[in-house]
């Protein structure tokens, strides 16, 4: 989790939570979170519709294979959390793709035949200049 304290800190939500009997996508997926990881009692789990943080996830470099490092903002609505947060947000995945090269996407213009890119969950894959030389050099990008 990446947190930027100008934004404030993570709001915790606890299995008694009343947001978890809301019926929303966060509801859902914060209670199957809690089952998956199952917290300790007096343990919680990040908010992610109030807390302005990113949540991001290393990629590994191994065996021939490259995983996907996968980032960004699990809120509904980032505005809803600060239009300060929704422009950092933003500003972050633009820098991701200024200085990545495209190399999968949902639409067919996106996927780089050349590579051997296997990714089933995500919109686009962005590589950078490391991850890219990996990828052209016959590492194969998996999710």
């Amino acid at each position: 989790m990446i947190l930027s304290e100008e934004f404030g800190p993570p709001v915790v939500m606890y299995r008694d939570d009343p947001a978890l009997r809301e019926g929303t996508v966060t509801a859902v997926m914060s209670t199957i979170n809690f089952q998956r990881l199952d917290p300790g009692p007096g343990v919680g789990l990040v908010h992610p519709d109030r807390s302005p943080v990113l949540f991001w996830q290393p990629g590994r470099v191994g065996d021939g294979e490259l995983t996907t490092h996968l980032i960004g903002s699990q809120a509904q609505a980032m505005r809803a959390i600060s239009p300060e947060y929704e422009r950092w947000v933003k500003r972050v995945m633009g820098w991701v793709r200024r200085r990545g090269t495209k190399v999968w996407g949902l639409e067919q213009g996106a996927v780089r035949p050349d590579l051997d890119v296997r990714v089933r969950t995500v919109s686009a894959v962005y590589a950078l200049p490391g991850a890219l030389r990996l990828l052209e050099g016959g590492a194969t990008g998996v999710d």
